[in-house]
């Protein structure tokens, strides 16, 4: 499965570069809008939206077993706690305004998300 973003070398620096999403904003330090293709499908060509990201996102923090790499979503508000097995403390901070567009919430200022965007988790 192809991620959000994929990773490129650029002289001696990588770079996050849209893959499934269209683009992206970071609208402050602690709140990210990802704008997503409008031509993405899953494999049986039902159309893939925002709120198929978040379901998978709060998988992958809810069963430990599903993935290793968990740890990339952490700075995501609440990610901590839903790992946890706190999900009535705090709601994950990732929201769907629309189809197309996730809205991401960090705890703290989490520039590196963009690189996270690019592992199949």
């Amino acid at each position: 499965m192809e991620g959000l973003a994929r990773l490129e070398m650029t002289g001696n620096e990588l770079i996050a570069l849209p893959q499934l999403a269209e683009s992206w904003t970071f609208t402050n330090p602690f709140e990210l809008h990802i704008r997503l293709r409008n031509n993405i499908a899953w494999s049986n060509g039902e159309k893939l939206t925002a709120e198929d990201f978040i379901r998978a996102w709060k998988r992958v923090l809810q069963h430990p077993s599903s993935s290793k790499h968990r740890a990339l979503l952490n700075s995501i508000s609440g990610a901590r706690q839903l790992s946890q097995g706190k999900s009535n403390a705090t709601p994950l901070g990732v929201s769907a305004p629309d189809d197309l567009t996730l809205v991401v919430h960090f705890d703290y200022p989490s520039p590196h998300f963009l690189l996270a965007l690019s592992h199949p988790a």
